[in-house]
C-alpha cells in the first residue's frame, strides 16, 4: 500500500454513504455490472483492503463473482474514494449552496 494512503479504511460496515463519483472505466461498462448511482445513498456491506487502498461492497448492490487473472474469484467492489459519509456529503452540499447564494446575490453599498 502506498505510504500516503491511510492505513485504516474511511468507512465501516453498516455505515450510510453517498456516491459522489460515477466516472466508471470502460471495463465496467463492458462487464455490465450493477454500479452505484450518483447521489444515491448506500450502506457498507464489507470493506476490503486492496494494494491501492480500500474497496467497498454495498448492501444494496450485488454483482456476480468474477475470476481475476490471478485465479481468485471475487465479487467486484467499488473504490472508497467514490463515496462520502452521508453527513459529510450533506454538509458540503449546504456549504456549496450557501456559497452559490452569496456569489449570485447583488452587493449592497451602505
Amino acid at each position: 500500500m502506498p505510504d500516503n494512503y491511510p492505513p485504516v479504511a474511511r468507512f465501516h460496515v453498516g455505515q450510510p454513504i453517498v456516491c459522489v463519483n460515477t466516472k466508471w472505466p470502460a471495463l465496467v461498462a463492458a462487464q455490465k455490472l450493477n454500479v452505484p448511482r450518483l447521489g444515491a445513498i448506500y450502506h457498507v456491506r464489507a470493506v476490503q483492503p486492496q494494494p491501492w487502498g480500500f474497496s467497498l461492497l454495498l448492501l444494496e448492490i450485488h454483482n456476480p463473482v468474477m475470476m481475476l487473472t490471478s485465479g481468485r474469484v471475487v465479487e467486484p467492489s467499488f473504490d472508497e474514494d467514490r463515496f462520502l459519509p452521508v453527513q459529510e456529503h450533506a454538509e458540503s452540499t449546504v456549504n456549496r449552496l450557501v456559497e452559490d447564494c452569496f456569489a449570485s446575490s447583488p452587493t449592497v453599498n451602505m
